[in-house]
């Protein structure tokens, strides 16, 4: 029976590494694809901590934002407490897939950077996969927004609809995008939810992806 264990146990520690290297070549893989967009990611572990940076997250860092432990660290220690917080809702979540509202890391003489909490289901559905979670980091001094025309032409939105598309893939929330058009929240759902069936993404993260190459090939 001891023989049976120990080989069974040495048969669940390859299959572990396995998922382990393929999890964290899947997280990886998705870190790569935005940072040709210019957009800058931190792989995080199941505890939160920072797994990788990509170059574009790198840059960021300094004596406002920092990795101390493995943890990203905002010279706000109100802005920490409250990131750590949506991490720890973020990577106990039930589901395999969610996007949380940003966390607002404040920079001195500069707007805020703003840290969006992803799980996406590529990355978290194995148990043994390293990468649990990515967070995107857009800093609202560099991000531009696409020209609504270009999304006119590329996926055939009104202008009610770009309006909402260029703001939403420049970090802004749904609820603030409403205040600033002037229209209810059910409006601008229903103009996003819209959004979704044109250019074929389910989530605001996706939609932050896909607008990506716009927002960095016209800046």
């Amino acid at each position: 029976e001891m023989l049976l264990l120990a080989t069974l146990s040495k048969k669940i520690a390859g299959a572990a590494a396995l998922a382990r290297a393929l999890g964290l070549a899947s997280a990886n893989a998705a870190a790569e694809a935005l940072e040709l967009s210019g957009s800058a990611v931190a792989l995080l572990n199941r505890s939160g901590e920072v797994l990788r940076l990509n170059r574009s997250a790198e840059k960021l860092l300094g004596s406002e934002l920092r990795v101390v432990k493995r943890r990203l660290v905002s010279h706000d220690q109100n802005a920490t407490i409250e990131l750590d917080r949506s991490l720890h809702a973020l990577l106990f979540a039930k589901t395999s897939a969610a996007l949380l509202p940003p966390v607002a890391l404040p920079r001195r003489g500069k707007r805020v950077l703003l840290a969006y909490p992803i799980k996406l289901s590529t990355v978290s559905l194995s148990l043994f996969a390293d990468c649990q979670a990515i967070l995107v980091l857009v800093d609202l001094e560099q991000r531009p927004r696409p020209p609504q025309e270009a999304l006119n032409t590329s996926f055939g939105l009104t202008p009610a609809e770009a309006r909402i598309a260029v703001r939403i893939g420049s970090g802004e929330d749904l609820v603030s995008i409403a205040d600033e058009l002037g229209i209810s929240k059910e409006t601008a759902r229903r103009h996003l939810a819209s959004v979704f069936q044109k250019t074929g993404v389910n989530r605001q993260a996706e939609l932050v992806s896909l607008l990506a190459s716009l927002l960095y090939s016209r800046s």
